[in-house]
């Protein structure tokens, strides 16, 4: 599963076959680098990076929307996406697939590359803040279906010339 505005690299997923095949993983993700050249753009990625190793290492696996492969075996158990949530949807799928006993695997390479349009839209210090609420819900099993998580879905409410 990919979000909609990730963007890979043409032998991005044969990289990906190359490494279920070598090492029989069945819940995937890789590593982020941001689709502009900015450097807080790549403090950004760097950071979702480290969090994504971080989450595994403390028991809660992590793959963000970005990037999740998941064999269908682990699709199936765990039911796939909790369309009841508002937000947070991907990293409390990769959790559930992992506690299913499907481990995460995060590959270093090959990188999807992030659209960091709602960092520049929305701003940096807003979008962060409100993806630090969104990992302290999961994190303490809060619910994400309230309404306190509004959040502008698709391309559109991204574009500069969209009226406020």
């Amino acid at each position: 599963f990919l979000d909609a505005d990730v963007m890979i690299p043409p032998d991005y997923l044969s990289q990906i076959y190359q490494s279920i095949s070598e090492k029989h993983a069945k819940l995937l993700t890789t590593r982020l680098k941001p689709d502009s050249r900015g450097f807080i753009d790549k403090c950004i990625a760097l950071a979702i990076n480290i969090i994504m190793e971080l989450n595994s290492f403390i028991g809660m696996p992590t793959s963000f929307g970005s990037a999740t492969i998941v064999s269908r075996e682990g699709f199936i158990i765990t039911h796939g996406y909790n369309e009841r949530l508002s937000v947070g949807e991907d990293i409390d799928f990769s959790i559930r697939v992992a506690r299913a006993g499907f481990p995460l695997l995060i590959l270093k390479k090959p990188c999807a590359y992030m659209s960091m349009r709602r960092y520049h839209s929305q701003g940096l210090v807003r979008t962060i803040i409100f993806q630090l609420a969104i990992g302290f819900s999961i994190f303490f099993n809060l619910p994400l279906t309230r309404q306190f998580f509004r959040y502008p879905m698709g391309g559109q409410a991204h574009t500069t010339n969209n009226p406020k």
